[in-house]
């Protein structure tokens, strides 16, 4: 349309109308493109500053801010439908200011959120490979791990999720984790539970520490059991009661051992010692 006006302004006949028009329509142009930055702001920000306990909890000052985006976005959706007329609904008073105020408002909230995930991500590096949807979606319902179980593979690149035992009392969330299951299934059960409690990037620093622990006390396991070799337990039905990736480890340090002593036997004159090994 507004080519079509362009074509008209060299006509003596049309001026006024073209030049009435050319304002209204670039008005319309200005206000439409500020309502649909609003709506996106709005949208990516709706279910993070009116769900998320822990934003509320977080950031008070923006949550209430974005409380009155919210509801003057409501009011300016529900006239923007009683006026059907694009032009009518854009040149109406005021509004391309009130826009303007919004988009304003939501930035602030958005970069306070910014400021907010920096800071989670500090604390739990790991944060850093999730992108911002999901990490918002973790925060979220941090206090209810079973649901956060999807977005684990994306912090750890081979555990794929938790094993919890049955809640002490009937509705409860379920907190304590019995097991870890790498992304290929093998299961790692815990000696003793790993009880999931305070804000998620804590609990999570705190399974990583328990995730080593619990390695290291396999392998640990699994090099005592790995002299027995000969005696009780062959090698290959010894390897079935590891983790893959222990029992590898625990056969190249048992390995390690016997060669060094082979190579010992070797100076001490025994000629044949690293042979026999072999």
């Amino acid at each position: 349309h507004q080519m079509d006006l362009q074509s008209l302004q060299g006509s003596d006949h049309f001026q006024g109308d073209v030049d009435e028009w050319q304002a209204k329509l670039g008005l319309v142009e200005e206000v439409l493109r500020e309502w649909m930055m609003l709506t996106r702001q709005w949208a990516s920000l709706e279910v993070v500053f009116l769900t998320s306990e822990d934003i509320k909890e977080s950031l008070p000052e923006d949550t209430k801010r974005f409380d009155q985006i919210n509801k003057d976005f409501e009011e300016l959706m529900k006239s923007a439908q009683d006026t059907p007329n694009v032009v009518e609904a854009c040149a109406r008073d005021g509004r391309k200011e009130a826009l303007k105020t919004m988009n304003e408002m939501l930035d602030k909230c958005q970069r306070s959120l910014n400021e907010y995930l920096d800071m989670k991500k500090k604390k739990f590096p790991r944060f850093y490979f999730v992108s911002n949807v999901d990490l918002l979606d973790i925060l979220s319902n941090g206090a209810n791990p079973p649901r956060i179980m999807r977005h684990l593979p994306s912090c750890y690149d081979s555990v794929k999720s938790l094993s919890f035992a049955p809640p002490a009392e009937e509705g409860a969330v379920q907190n304590v984790a019995i097991a870890m299951t790498a992304k290929d299934g093998e299961v790692i059960n815990f000696a003793t539970p790993f009880t999931i409690a305070g804000a998620v990037e804590d609990w999570l620093n705190e399974f990583s520490i328990k995730m080593r622990n619990v390695l290291r006390d396999e392998c640990e396991k699994a090099v005592e059991t790995a002299v027995n070799w000969e005696v009780e337990t062959p090698r290959h039905v010894w390897l079935e009661h590891y983790p893959a990736q222990v029992m590898l480890v625990g056969t190249q340090i048992f390995w390690t051992e016997e060669t060094h002593r082979a190579l010992e036997e070797l100076e001490s004159g025994t000629d044949d010692a690293v042979k026999k090994y072999l």
